[in-house]
């Protein structure tokens, strides 16, 4: 698998997951923040990821569709409001029709459906991390995310459990 490190290429950005799902959050982190080299901060909901995007300097926002108190088409609404440049992914388990129809008259962002692929998440992040205006990417480097964990072990695999917290988010561990 060809990751890149981003710790190294953007000096001052941080991945935002929102998501309801503790489980999917802590998948997620792991596998963004081990295998990319990029803090990644997380939020149970669209209030909480607004928060938390305001407080931080944000290169992508990985948004799950279908969440309490604020919903993913909400949610992407006000970060268009905030951040009109804003790069967002939205995943749902739903298909990209239907996620698509949900978004109605706006043109639904780059979209990823549940259960992820390891390997296609990687791809489609990379992707959206390197089209990120060279604007965003001034600031100091968050070394620490949201929930405790720090980048140590960059460039190393991934731990046994690791490596099974991302095939049971692969492998359909609930989803939203």
């Amino acid at each position: 698998m060809n990751t890149v490190n981003y710790s190294q290429t953007m000096a001052a950005d941080a991945i935002l997951v929102i998501d309801d799902n503790t489980a999917m959050r802590e998948a997620l982190t792991d596998i963004l923040s081990l295998l990319l080299g990029i803090p990644v901060y997380t939020a149970a909901n669209g209030h909480e990821g607004l928060q938390i995007y305001q407080q931080q300097n944000i290169a992508l926002v990985l948004l799950d569709m279908n969440m309490p108190v604020m919903n993913g088409e909400q949610t992407y609404e006000k970060l268009q409001q905030i951040a009109p440049q804003v790069k967002v992914i939205v995943s749902s388990s739903l298909s990209r029709a239907e996620a698509s129809h949900r978004f109605g008259e706006r043109k639904l962002p780059t979209f990823l459906r549940k259960p992820y692929d390891t390997e296609r998440l990687l791809a489609v992040v990379q992707t959206e991390l390197l089209s990120v205006p060279a604007a965003n990417q001034s600031g100091s480097f968050v070394s620490q995310s949201q929930n405790g964990k720090n980048g140590a072990g960059h460039g190393r695999q991934p731990t046994e459990k690791e490596f099974n917290l991302m095939v049971w988010a692969d492998d359909g561990g609930p989803t939203a």
